[in-house]
């Protein structure tokens, strides 16, 4: 009880907070609705857990690639490394 009061309390002020951001209307750009095309006709053919996970797995190789390419930059910084 005591942990909903003090919850509540802190949602209330978040609230009110987030109430004196201005609304602002923007549209998002072509790229990005083509983007969220070509997400649509993958799920079409996939579902969604197997294409979760083929996107999951290509983004963890890419960051994997870039950095290794980090950690090979900078020991090769280092004079007499090689």
């Amino acid at each position: 009880m005591v942990t909903e009061a003090i919850l509540t309390l802190i949602f209330g002020v978040l609230k009110h907070i987030i109430n004196f951001i201005p609304e602002t209307l923007f549209e998002l750009p072509e790229y990005s609705l083509y983007f969220f095309k070509m997400v649509a006709a993958g799920l079409s053919f996939f579902p969604a857990d197997l294409f979760r996970v083929c996107v999951a797995n290509i983004l963890f190789w890419i960051l994997i690639q870039y950095g290794w390419s980090f950690v090979e930059w900078v020991y090769k910084k280092i004079p007499g490394v090689d």
